[in-house]
């Protein structure tokens, strides 16, 4: 005698003890399930790239203030020669550019006293840092040294340097430009504001106080450019 499969009143055939509709179900169960991990797995590591990015411009940012404090801190009124009554250091500060003299670490320049120019390159949105050392022939005169050129910080929106000291009027305030001075500012300010996110803690920097004085102690006089 030939056996039939039991027919329920649904007419649903059952396979293997599951109806068809609780098979379809648990498929359906089994992919929602699926898609939820990936999901959790997705954000899971959008979330570890942003706290790597996040750690990144941590690093970032203490490295390149830490290394600004220190070359701005080393700051010398430098210029060829003896002094003169139009003559003026070798420091010229603008919103988006300084130029200054100062010692360098050994990693970065080998160290000795280098001719420095940090500025804003706007088209590749970072801040830019050029050097080349101090060099002296035999009648005094500055001798030829390669430049360098490196990228201090990536990925900026903006920068702005101020510098504290007197004014033409005897005051001392904030000030965008400090161009043909006698004396050196007290402080250097620099504010950074990245591509994303929140805009770096503020970085101002005493110069050194040997040279606040009225008459600074003159290294070597530079010739005109």
């Amino acid at each position: 005698m030939t056996s039939r499969p039991h027919v329920f009143s649904s007419g649903l055939r059952r396979l293997d003890g599951f109806t068809l509709a609780e098979a379809l179900v648990g498929l359906a169960v089994f992919a929602l399930i699926l898609l939820l991990l990936l999901a959790g797995l997705r954000s899971a590591g959008q979330g570890w790239q942003a706290v790597e990015r996040h750690a990144a411009r941590a690093d970032e940012l203490r490295l390149a203030s830490g290394f600004l404090r220190r070359t701005l801190s080393r700051t010398v009124p430098l210029t060829y020669g003896e002094l003169e009554d139009d003559d003026y250091p070798y420091f010229e500060g603008e919103e988006r550019r300084i130029r200054f003299a100062a010692g360098l670490p050994a990693h970065r320049g080998g160290g000795g006293l280098y001719l420095i120019e940090l500025e804003r390159d706007a088209a590749q949105r970072m801040l830019r840092m050029r050097y080349h050392p101090v060099l002296l022939e035999a009648d005094g005169l500055p001798a030829s040294a390669e430049e360098e050129t490196v990228a201090l910080i990536d990925e900026v929106r903006s920068i702005e340097f101020a510098y504290y000291g007197l004014t033409s009027d005897g005051e001392l305030r904030w000030q965008e430009r400090w161009v043909e001075r006698v004396a050196l500012p007290l402080l250097v300010r620099l504010r950074v504001v990245p591509a994303e996110g929140a805009p770096w803690p503020e970085l101002v920097v005493p110069l050194p106080a040997l040279h606040r004085s009225g008459e600074p102690q003159w290294l070597v006089r530079l010739p005109e450019e």
